[in-house]
């Protein structure tokens, strides 16, 4: 059965505002800009909105020459491509990696700083290559930036139906901040996929995403609750947590497009 590319989406801040797109380039470290970003504390832990919700508001707009911060009642805030990977470095923490990234400046760490009510900072992955993906489920060499642990992560709109058909309110695929949406699929067809075709890419699908509270948080409102993860658990909890997603490698770089074609190979 083939699909189709419904929605593409890079988070150029990890756990920040997506940003929708008609067409994504893949290169070495997965979709350009996704997640190249991060704001980290004074000892240079990751933040996310699972601490800190208010970040889900920050919204991130490319530009030729930078890209630009918004986020309620803060004046814009602009960081030029051109400094990305310029300043001083130093050793900040993803989970239970630890890599070298560069500063962004201290007028941007102000700017996050002020917002965000706690010290902080912004730093750009100048180097990816310093951290790998796991290679319990993926056999070779491949880098991944500021993502929670693989550089591609895949959702399917039939799946989403399927959820939402046992919950009382129905919710956006948002919550579970995909990188590429696909449509035209059976619920959870995408378990059985081990590589797929999507437009120019070939993807290697490594694992189920196992699901965190950040999708318990509605972005628009930053109210918590239960859902999506108490109807999850009922029936797609499995060894290393409540999956929905796939985890994939680009074994390919090239460009996706909205409407382009999803054979699984």
């Amino acid at each position: 059965m083939e699909g189709i590319v419904s929605r593409l989406i890079i988070y150029p801040v990890k756990s920040c505002a997506p940003v929708h797109l008609s067409s994504m380039v893949m290169d070495a470290f997965g979709p350009v800009w996704d997640r190249r970003f991060m704001v980290v504390d004074a000892s240079g832990q990751f933040m996310t909105a699972r601490k800190y919700p208010r970040m889900l508001r920050i919204q991130p707009a490319l530009a030729p020459d930078g890209i630009w911060l918004q986020a309620p009642g803060m004046p814009d805030c602009f960081v030029p491509w051109a400094g990305a990977g310029d300043g001083a470095s130093g050793t900040v923490n993803v989970w239970r990696d630890s890599l070298v990234a560069s500063e962004m400046g201290e007028a941007v760490a102000a700017w996050f700083s002020r917002y965000l009510e706690a010290p902080c900072r912004l730093v750009f992955a100048s180097d990816p290559t310093r951290r790998q993906v796991d290679r319990q489920w993926f056999d070779g060499e491949h880098a991944v930036s500021f993502a929670d642990g693989f550089p591609v992560l895949l959702v399917n709109q039939g799946s989403l139906a399927d959820l939402n058909a046992r919950m009382a309110k129905p919710l956006e695929m948002a919550r579970f901040r995909a990188n590429i949406e696909v449509e035209g699929f059976n619920a959870f067809a995408e378990d059985g996929w081990k590589k797929v075709q999507v437009g120019g890419v070939t993807l290697q699908v490594c694992k189920p995403c196992s699901r965190c509270v950040l999708t318990t948080i509605n972005p628009a409102t930053l109210e918590r609750g239960v859902e999506p993860l108490q109807s999850l658990a009922a029936y797609r909890r499995q060894e290393g947590g409540v999956m929905f997603g796939q985890n994939a490698v680009p074994l390919t770089g090239g460009m996706i497009v909205l409407g382009d074609k999803v054979v699984s190979c």
